[in-house]
């Protein structure tokens, strides 16, 4: 749709849509505001015309003014359309034409350089829309619409008070009123309740003069006006609080630190505040002004430690001094004091201190950094005292004391000089001959100094500094003897000094050490190493002190010697060793044990020799030598001959797979590592066998090849053997045994075909050739099978060549029973007709002009067809005595049965010639759900069964009370009888379908109830039926029962 078509798009940008909202600041018109807009849309048929314009009441809705009318019509080309309005207030305007017959009708808006105005009532205007369109042939057709537009008071400005006063009499002023029109008044916002009615002068503005509700020092206020009975919008809120003096800080009780103390509170502006101690007047903190939020702080004096009281003092300007009358109650928390000592102190220490409030909690931190390290409580004296554990160093601590969660914030720092631990133990060993090495553990960050007490006169070793937790020092060509040394650590005071530990003191012997680090190579000759002292000579010894390797000279700090022979394999024999020098001898013989393990015996590379390679090699002489295979734990053993070995396994190999021979032999108490070689034996190559088709065989020409003796992941292809050609694909087998090869559709002749098979480019002999004819085959039956059953019309179908017919006789007949059924993708098939009997047929197939032999004599039966039952219906309830009725075939006998295990029969019926049958059916089951099915018979054969009919049968029978047979009854007439719980309905005897009373409730025996619909006047019976939910016997239904006669009075 072009822009002109559509009314709603044709509107102006400037101007909202109807109820969109406001317009440059107006109220939308439906809320009937002092300013808004019209709309209005005019449509006849398929022609529109839209007007708009903006409006305006005057402040008291005595007037109302139209400007900047606008309108648009639906395109059509033409220029002299008419703009009419009507307006209707306190007054009617009556049509006034806006255009001059020169309405353009093109779609777009246009505006009208006019105005229009109406006396107003004060309630609503009536503005009423009369477009005439002009068009080129007939009458002009003329367009309406019309819109109410209400009247609403302006909503009045409240400009003052707001926010502190300090008079209740309350002075409002404000704007927006209609003099001599409207009555504005002022409302409490929290419950509208009215506080005052304002004067409204010729300006428009307003006073209200009213106090202050009793009670409240905070009120919020707003202003409604009134024109006539039409109320404006509520005004904006305006809120004002008669201020008090208070005293709000300290809060009561609170714990105040005593370099934090501030008074604070609320007064008037410009008063001088400050706070006392009461009754005595001493003054507890500076002087302040209140300022112009009507609050004051002024910062306390220094109090001491404890329980204070303070109010408020207040004066305005030279006026007199005023108290608050509350007493404040509050406590001051001071920051404790650290005794000064100037001792050295252990790293676990007591720090003391005063100006503790009691019962309070002191912790002691490490000054900066704050790492709490004691802890104590101060006493009522206000003394404390904390254990703490600090670092060594001159170390600067601060104390807190905490009161009832309140911290005091930190003390003025105290410093202390703190001294390392002392040594406990220093490791003294001789690393070399004319060194002493001093080590052990210490305080990372100190330095620890050795100085000889007594012994020799030789140079002590150098200061050594502790990193990491140890330390260590070396003096140098300190003769042997015994020495006395003293060990401190010290530490950095952080002013050039050192702060030294408590002394530790040890003794030093220096004699001619034991051979350390001994070890020995596990080879056949080992070679013995270690380390001793330079110059000294090493002796090994066998446990006879018989040399056991040659002496050697200590060098470098070390010495290594070769055994004087071969050993061979070893187990624990006992060598010992001492170092001798300058006539000394170390303490002791080091004596170690020697184990060495034999070496891994040697294994040649297998030898092939069937299915069982040759295995062979070379080993320790005497070794015991185990053999074992990776196809099985078996444990093979294998003859030493004084060195060399070979072996052979009985067993054979499975053909093309890893396998893994592995040597071990076991020589002085010790296995030696394992030798081991992989190989594989090669498969022999099976022939195949063809065992289908059969020598002479005929066959199809479709066939599939089958045979036995194939070999996994084998290749097996079949040939011409005549015409030595390949028939078909190779296929690769998945499984040894046997194998199936699908050839390619083969032509009508004979065929002498075999197969062989290749594995891993190693290809099989040819199997024995297999001789057989391609033939057109006999068709095969799929319906019927031997012995099988068919109804009198039946279809046969089957199998045989795609493309081919297949002809069907009786046995002994000469006529087809079915001529040329043609064979499909999916067999053949072919409708029947036979008598019921026992019946024998055969059958022929003919393909491109070749017929087939005969097929085998197949025998079936022909049975009747099964008879299908109709009533009773599916799933209804029927009582003992039921007539069952269906369809068959004339001449057949149905007989119905249960379809329970014994397949009970309950009768049998002959099918009329109009192919029914029914028999009445007594049942002496008890009730529950049951299932019919009906047989049917013919000359000795029977039917299948018919699908099992499901009913529900029920046997119970209630009673029918009233009424009473032969009783003359009203209407409506009234039902009853007993029965057992459930829900049961009454119908009439002629047609159950017709109901007469129904949700009958059963209980206590009992069941009752009216009927729904008046009975026509004389002779009836009535019948009654119930659902059972008592579940004694099963039952869900109970069978009818019938009422006796009974007579219906005619209605007089």
């Amino acid at each position: 749709m072009s822009v002109g078509d559509d009314p709603e798009k044709s509107e102006p940008e400037e101007i909202p849509e109807e109820g969109s909202g406001d317009i440059n600041g107006m109220p939308d018109p439906e809320d009937g505001s002092p300013k808004g807009e019209v709309f209005l849309e005019a449509v006849e048929g398929n022609l529109w015309a839209n007007f708009t314009a903006l409006y305006t009441w005057s402040s008291d809705g005595k007037s109302f003014l139209l400007s900047r009318p606008k309108y648009s019509a639906k395109s059509n080309g033409e220029r002299k359309g008419n703009v009419l309005i009507n307006l209707k207030s306190a007054v009617e305007t009556g049509y006034r034409e806006l255009t001059n017959d020169n309405g353009i009708q093109d779609g777009l808006w246009h505006e009208i350089n006019t105005t229009m105005s109406v006396a107003g009532n004060s309630s609503y205007v009536e503005v009423y829309y009369k477009y005439t369109y002009d068009v080129n042939f007939g009458d002009d057709p003329h367009l309406y619409a019309n819109k109410t537009y209400r009247f609403v008071p302006g909503t009045p400005v409240i400009t003052a008070p707001s926010g502190p006063i300090g008079d209740p009499l309350i002075n409002v002023l404000g704007t927006g009123g209609a003099f001599a029109a409207g009555t504005i008044t002022i409302h409490n916002v929290n419950n509208d309740a009215r506080l005052g009615t304002a004067d409204i002068y010729n300006t428009g503005n307003w006073t209200a003069t009213f106090n202050m509700p009793s009670g409240l020092d905070t009120l919020t206020f707003y202003a409604i006006q009134k024109i006539g009975d039409l109320p404006s919008a509520k005004s904006n809120q305006m809120t004002v609080t008669l201020v008090s003096t208070t005293l709000t800080t300290p809060a009561p009780n609170a714990i105040v630190l005593a370099d934090q103390l501030v008074f604070s509170g609320r007064g008037f502006p410009g008063n001088q505040m400050w706070a006392v101690f009461p009754n005595v007047g001493t003054e507890l903190s500076e002087r302040v002004s209140v300022n112009t939020n009507k609050t004051w702080e002024a910062r306390g004096k220094i109090l001491a430690n404890g329980p204070w009281l303070a109010q408020a003092a207040y004066q305005s300007g030279s006026g007199p001094v005023k108290y608050t009358e509350e007493h404040r109650s509050f406590t001051v928390l001071g920051k404790p004091n650290i005794t000064r000592s100037t001792a050295n102190k252990d790293m676990s220490f007591t720090v003391y201190g005063t100006n503790g409030m009691e019962g309070a909690s002191v912790v002691v931190r490490l000054d900066v950094i704050g790492t709490p390290v004691g802890q104590g409580r101060a006493q009522s004296n206000g003394s404390w005292s904390a254990p703490v554990q600090v670092a060594p160093g001159t170390v600067s601590l601060v104390a807190e004391q905490t009161y009832q969660n309140i911290p005091s914030g930190p003390s003025t720092a105290q410093a202390f000089k703190v001294r390392p631990p002392k040594l406990t133990a220093v490791t003294v060993t001789t690393p070399t001959d004319t060194s002493v090495k001093f080590e052990g553990s210490g305080y990372t960050g100190a330095t620890v100094l050795i100085t000889v007490v007594n012994g020799p006169n030789v140079t002590a070793p150098a200061p050594a500094p502790v990193n990491g937790d140890r330390w260590n020092t070396t003096a140098t060509n300190w003769p042997f003897g015994s020495y006395s040394l003293r060990a401190i650590q010290r530490f950095p005071d952080g002013d050039n000094g050192w702060i030294d530990s408590l002394p530790y003191t040890f003794p030093v012997n220096l004699i001619l050490p034991d051979p350390t680090d001994i070890t020995y190579t596990a080879v056949y000759r080992p070679v013995f190493s270690g380390k001793g002292f330079n110059g000294a000579t090493v002796k090994i010894l066998n446990p006879d002190d018989s040399p056991a390797a040659p002496e050697k000279i200590v060098s470098g700090g070390v010495w290594s010697s070769m055994a004087s022979t071969e050993w061979g394999p070893t187990f624990k024999r006992k060598v010992k060793i001492k170092q001798f020098k300058d006539g000394q001898e170390s303490p002791t013989w080091q004596e170690i044990e020697v184990t060495i393990p034999p070496l891994a015996p040697v294994m040649d590379a297998p030898v092939e020799n069937g299915l069982s390679p040759n295995l062979s090699g070379t080993c320790w002489p005497g070794a015991v030598l185990t053999l074992t295979f990776s196809d099985s734990p078996i444990e093979h053993p294998v003859d030493n001959d004084n060195g060399t070995w070979r072996f052979r396994r009985d067993e054979p190999f499975a053909p093309e797979i890893t396998h893994t021979a592995t040597l071990i032999q076991t020589a002085a108490q010790q296995p030696s590592p394992e030798a081991s070689r992989t190989f594989t034996v090669a498969t022999p190559m099976r022939k195949p066998v063809i065992t289908h088709p059969t020598p002479n065989a005929d066959v199809g020409r479709v066939l599939t090849v089958r045979g036995r003796d194939g070999m996994a992941e084998a290749s097996m292809q079949v040939r011409d053997a005549q015409f030595q050609t390949d028939l078909g694909t190779p296929k690769v087998l998945t499984a040894d045994g046997e194998w199936f090869i699908e050839l390619p559709v083969l032509e009508f002749r004979s065929y002498t075909i075999d197969a062989q098979q290749t594995l891993r480019g190693q290809a099989s002999e040819r199997s024995t050739p297999v001789t057989f004819t391609v033939v057109v085959l006999p068709p095969e039956f799929d319906v019927p099978q031997p012995g099988g059953n068919l109804p009198r019309t039946m279809e046969l179908s089957g199998t045989g060549m795609s493309g081919g017919r297949v002809d069907i006789w009786l046995q002994g007949a000469t006529e087809l029973l079915v001529e040329g059924a043609f064979v499909g993708a999916d067999g053949w098939k072919a409708e029947v007709t036979l008598p019921v009997g026992q019946t024998t047929i055969l059958a022929r197939q003919y393909f491109e002009g070749r017929p087939s032999k005969d097929s085998a004599p197949l025998t079936f039966n022909v049975v009747p067809a099964a008879p299908y039952i109709e009533t009773p219906a599916t799933d209804e309830h029927i009582g003992r005595r039921v007539v069952v009725s269906g369809f068959g075939v004339p001449g057949d006998t149905v007989t119905v049965k249960l379809g329970d295990a014994a397949r009970t029969v309950l009768g049998s019926s002959p099918v009329l010639e109009d192919r029914t049958w029914s028999l009445t059916v007594v049942f002496d089951q008890p009730g529950g759900l049951y299932g019919l099915m009906a047989v049917a018979s013919s000359e000795g054969f029977d039917s299948a069964d018919s699908p099992a009919r499901a009913v529900v049968l029920g046997t119970y029978l209630p009673s029918i009370e009233v009424p009473m047979a032969g009783a003359w009854v009203d209407n409506p007439v009234r039902f009853e009888g007993e029965g057992r719980p459930g829900i049961g309905q009454v119908v009439s005897w002629y047609n159950p379908d017709q109901v007469w009373a129904s949700g009958l409730n059963v209980e206590a025996g009992d069941w009752q109830g009216g009927a729904t619909q008046s009975l026509s006047a004389g002779g009836h019976w009535c019948r009654f039926k119930q659902t059972l939910t008592d579940t004694a016997d099963g039952a869900t239904a109970s069978d009818w029962v019938e009422s006796g006669r009974f007579e219906v009075r005619p209605h007089l």
